[in-house]
Order: structure tokens, then C-alpha cells, then sequence
């Protein structure tokens, strides 16, 4: 599978026979804010993200390289310092405002391609 959101983006759009201008025209954006994206430049907001795994019929966690099946999700659990549990991630982020959405997701991919080199 391919390890960056670039790559499997660029793959699930030829996979549907879509080219970027048609892709961009789904989403109501430009084919350079497209093209960012495949060449891993920039990352879309987190609800674009959500437009983008319901147009591939696909999950985010897939999207983002955190899953080989297209659909299926990760269920994380965490233990706070109080001993509460979170496993809803996605509730968290969509109480965020955007900005702070896309904070997260610059994040968890830049952590998880530091990840991927110190495996190297």
C-alpha cells in the first residue's frame, strides 16, 4: 500500500477514472489545490477529507494511510491522567473549528512520516 496521502489519493482518482480537473470540479476547488495534494505539498481540512473519502466510498483513516481496507477504521483508546477513556476521534475533531482540524491532521501525518523514516 501506498504510505503517503498523495500517493493513495492519486491512486483511488485514476482508480475511478478521474482526472484531476473532474476531481476538483467535485469538490468545488482548483486542480493546483488538487495537484498539492497527490504531490504531498499540502493536505486538505479535515471536512474536505470527509468529501474525499465519500467520494472513493473509502474511510479516512484509509485516506491517511492509517488502514490497508478501505473500510475500515482505527479505534484508538486512550487513557487520560484522570483515567478517562477517549476512542471517538472523530466526535474530538468535529467539535474543533476548522483551522484547528487541519492543525491535527498537519500532525498526525507529519508524525507518522517522522515515524516512517526512523523505521528506515
Amino acid at each position: 500500500m501506498e504510505t503517503s496521502f498523495g500517493d493513495i489519493l492519486k491512486k483511488l482518482r485514476i482508480e475511478k477514472d478521474l482526472t484531476q480537473d473532474n476531481l476538483a470540479r467535485m469538490l468545488i476547488l482548483g486542480r493546483s489545490t488538487l495537484a498539492t495534494w497527490e504531490t504531498n505539498k499540502t493536505t486538505p481540512d479535515y471536512d474536505t477529507l470527509k468529501k474525499l473519502a465519500s467520494i472513493f466510498d473509502v474511510t479516512t483513516d484509509y485516506l491517511l494511510g492509517l488502514v490497508n481496507d478501505k473500510k475500515s477504521n482505527v479505534t484508538i483508546k486512550f487513557f487520560l491522567d484522570d483515567g478517562r477513556e477517549i476512542t471517538n476521534i472523530h466526535e474530538m475533531m468535529t467539535e474543533l473549528a476548522p483551522e484547528d482540524q487541519q492543525l491535527v491532521l498537519n500532525l498526525i501525518l507529519s508524525l507518522k512520516e517522522k515515524n516512517q523514516i526512523k523505521q528506515k
